[in-house]
């Protein structure tokens, strides 16, 4: 099940509820209670700028692939 991060504004985002596991996470060195850490929290600061950015890259770049096959059905 897909979960809105925006549902639970700036409340712990604890691995296991949100399935979402920050880089000490996954190199054995988790957050206080298995949380992501504050300053890698992708709902605020730069964290939440780069997300933005990241997801209209992303998506102008599918667009243009399904424009570029969609062309070639000509």
């Amino acid at each position: 099940m897909l979960k809105d991060l925006m549902d639970n504004p700036m409340n712990d985002l604890k691995y296991s509820k949100f399935s979402i596991v920050d880089s000490g996470g996954f190199s054995g060195r988790p957050g206080e209670g298995y949380t992501v850490p504050k300053k890698s929290d992708p709902r605020s600061g730069k964290m939440k700028t780069a997300g933005k950015n990241f997801f209209h890259r992303m998506v102008s770049e599918i667009v243009r692939e399904v424009e570029k096959k969609y062309s070639q059905l000509g």
